[in-house]
């Protein structure tokens, strides 16, 4: 049997593509004679044609997009990666093809990404758009939004692979988190305590919690101080709570005074405690404002006969996360200062406690006003 596939020229003088198979047979008389059958094969040809020319624009159009276009097959494995991933992920494309995909996208991403190429894989959708974040080369996270398509057989409908355009969106993550930021600061400002004026406890906690993620994701230090008014319930027994509410007003403005950065954030944490967020500050500069305020209070001269100093003082506990941490963990530096705070006045009041020193038990001894 041969099979050929050529062009007939028709009546009309136009040709058409067919399709022909030969094939010897044996007649009832004993002669053998070759049975030849042809096929109308124009509409195959187009098709293939047509299939053809679409594969090029798609090559054409994936080899000078911007954006990483990849295709997968059914074992995540990339079958083709456009030129595009050089320039995104530092990697040529003959690097990618081959291995499979997924290896580098971000741990807290990756079993995220991993559910929806099931998803895909098994028919359960058809495409997917996702936000995940990507290794670069050279070791930095790349934010990246890909879509994802889910590639069946034509014949019977089975998901064969899965394409994908990835487009890198770290510019406008960058954006996201700025704006964030700033409508942070902005609800802060705009919730303060009503008695000192500070800032208040919820925008205290929103402060920190910006401002502690923005050192971490910047490499950045950060201090806490918390600060507690020596033996204030005694003030308002002798003195009354008018007099205390006043005595807090006086002490807060002596603090917002004492922080003098705009970033530094000064905060009534509750009752006669009071807390400052001091961005890219470390333990030592941190442990300056502390002694800082401490003096400030203690030079407001507000009597109080309760107290060993015969005047409003306070105790203050210090706590800093060095530059280029990787502690993730915000609710730890919060009680590091608040440790330091509680040994600041178990050593005597009118003190300042630093966190390095309060875990080895070593106490700072009060010092005399400036």
């Amino acid at each position: 049997d041969t099979l050929l596939t050529y062009r007939l020229r028709r009546k009309d003088g136009s040709y058409a593509w067919v399709e022909t198979t030969g094939k010897t047979v044996d007649l009832a008389n004993g002669e053998r004679q070759r049975l030849i059958i042809v096929r109308d094969n124009e509409k195959r040809v187009a098709a293939q044609e047509t299939l053809k020319a679409s594969e090029a624009r798609y090559r054409l159009l994936a080899d000078n997009s911007s954006d990483v276009v990849m295709a997968l097959d059914r074992d995540l494995v990339r079958t083709y990666v456009s030129p595009a991933s050089l320039e995104m992920f530092g990697y040529a494309p003959e690097e990618l093809v081959g291995a499979r995909t997924g290896d580098a996208a971000h741990p807290d991403d990756a079993e995220r990404l991993r559910e929806n190429l099931r998803s895909l894989l098994d028919g359960r959708i058809d495409k997917h758009l996702g936000l995940n974040r990507r290794r670069h080369r050279d070791g930095h996270w790349i934010w990246t939004e890909t879509s994802y398509r889910a590639v069946r057989d034509a014949a019977g409908g089975a998901v064969t692979g899965i394409v994908a355009s990835v487009r890198d969106i770290s510019a406008r993550k960058a954006v996201e988190e700025q704006l964030a930021d700033a409508n942070a600061r902005l609800a802060i400002l705009s919730s303060r305590d009503g008695l000192t004026g500070l800032a208040n406890r919820r925008s205290f906690d929103e402060a920190f919690a910006v401002e502690y993620r923005r050192a971490m994701r910047e490499g950045r230090s950060i201090a806490l101080v918390m600060i507690d008014v020596d033996r204030f319930k005694a003030f308002n027994d002798l003195y009354g709570h008018p007099a205390g509410d006043d005595c807090l007003r006086r002490v807060a403005e002596a603090i917002a005074g004492s922080v003098r950065r705009p970033a530094d954030i000064a905060a009534r944490y509750g009752g006669e405690e009071f807390a400052v967020v001091l961005p890219e500050t470390d333990e030592a500069g941190a442990l300056v404002i502390a002694t800082r305020i401490r003096h400030a209070v203690l030079n407001l001269a507000i009597p109080h006969e309760g107290n060993e100093e015969g005047v409003v003082s306070i105790s203050a506990g210090v706590a800093a996360v060095p530059a280029r941490t990787s502690n993730d963990e915000a609710d730890l530096l919060v009680r590091s200062a608040d440790q330091a705070l509680y040994r600041a006045k178990n050593g005597g009041r009118n003190a300042v406690m630093i966190a390095s020193l309060a875990r080895t038990a070593v106490e700072i001894a009060p010092s005399t006003a400036a």
